[in-house]
């Protein structure tokens, strides 16, 4: 990537702002005492720590990010949140609201200039409850159309902190709202020859279509050397961008036979038998990938999605499950934390039964050919622990 030339303080300095302790694992960072978190794009790096504020890099200064806290009665509302942004960085750009996790928001573009620099980017004004936020992303206006993907997925993988990890990320829930209300579309679940009424937003669904091929562009720009922990943090954004989009999916099942009063692993086996009857299929864009939500409406995908819709089952039942991949045998699978026979994945302190979502094979059952656990790595997608490591 090209670097922006930077004089050393100028842009940091003109431009805004931040931060105060974190932890920090790979781009993954926990900042306190907000407790907010940001998930960002590999080789993005924090910059600039101050009390109220956090500044990050991408690799050789090529776009930035910043996130700046308030108190919360600091401001009434978004739009002068993003009217403090304008006159602060004399900023120019379209704004619209928006509903972020329950609080008034604010989706802007962002232009201003600053160092002898022309700048172009987003910005996300959030009326929190203990803390206000401006988030920005932005590079220069020469590198806007080429590292677009970067920041919008550097802006969407903020989260204000605790159960708000699991919810779509701003900008992800900035475009479900921006094409209107929600709009319930009536379909089906074929669950084992019975028919069960099942709905879901369609604005979410092209919300989570967007994500998946904006992150699809992002993980393509890496290379061999970084690929693994992009790979881990692609699966994480596709798993939080579905978590709770699946939540209607998630209550329609809940009352089935061998679903309802049963034990762990009755359950884990019964959800198994339902994905492993879709269709194999994909859809042939960049990521070559549906979506959790898009898989279950269609009854269709490949190992990646059916895994990844399973895994967000599981877990919503209280069942602890990890993807697997393995770039060794191009392919992925879930484990499972439940008793009873057959071949376990190690990961953690826990040994997990394997679950093969793609074959109408038993839980526990794997090719011999694909058994050798160094082939596989396990992803723990529905933890906080990779904020920590």
């Amino acid at each position: 990537m090209v670097p922006i030339p930077r004089k050393p303080g100028v842009l940091l300095s003109a431009a805004l702002f931040f931060s105060v302790s974190f932890f920090s694992g790979a781009e993954a960072f926990l900042v306190e005492p907000q407790q907010y978190s940001l998930d960002m794009p590999m080789g993005w790096v924090p910059v600039e720590i101050l009390e109220d504020r956090a500044t990050f890099a991408g690799p050789e200064d090529c776009a930035y990010l910043q996130v700046k806290a308030f108190p919360g009665d600091a401001f009434s509302d978004p739009a002068r949140i993003s009217s403090w942004a304008s006159e602060k960085l004399k900023a120019a750009g379209d704004e619209l609201p928006f509903v972020y996790s329950g609080y008034p928001a604010v989706f802007r573009d962002l232009i201003f200039s600053s160092g002898g620099f022309s700048f172009q980017g987003y910005g996300v004004c959030i009326d929190g409850d203990d803390w206000d936020y401006f988030i920005s992303s932005f590079t220069t206006e020469d590198l806007y159309n080429q590292l677009h993907p970067f920041m919008v997925s550097s802006l969407d993988s903020f989260a204000l902190g605790g159960e708000d990890r699991l919810l779509p990320g701003p900008v992800s829930q900035f475009y479900a709202g921006s094409y209107g209300e929600e709009s319930l579309e009536s379909g089906y679940i074929d669950f084992e020859g019975r028919i069960i009424p099942f709905s879901y937003d369609r604005y979410a669904l092209e919300a989570s279509r967007v994500v998946i091929e904006r992150e699809a562009q992002v993980l393509s720009a890496y290379t061999q050397s970084r690929s693994e922990e992009a790979w881990e943090r692609y699966y994480r954004i596709l798993y939080r961008d579905n978590h709770a989009r699946l939540q209607g999916l998630h209550v329609a099942l809940e009352g089935l036979p061998g679903l309802a009063g049963t034990g762990k692993r009755d359950a884990a086996e019964t959800l198994l038998r339902w994905v492993q009857s879709f269709e194999f299929q994909r859809p042939g864009h960049l990521s070559d990938l549906y979506s959790p939500l898009e898989t279950a409406v269609l009854r269709s995908g490949d190992c990646d999605s059916r895994g990844l819709l399973y895994t967000i089952l599981l877990e919503k039942r209280g069942i602890d499950a990890v993807l697997m991949v393995s770039t060794r045998y191009a392919h992925s699978m879930v484990a499972v934390d439940v008793e009873g026979p057959g071949a376990r994945f190690p990961y953690g302190n826990k040994a997990y039964l394997v679950a093969e979502t793609s074959d109408q094979v038993d839980l526990g059952m794997i090719a011999a050919d694909m058994a050798d656990p160094e082939g596989w790595i396990g992803l723990d997608l529905g933890s906080d622990a990779f904020l920590y490591e």
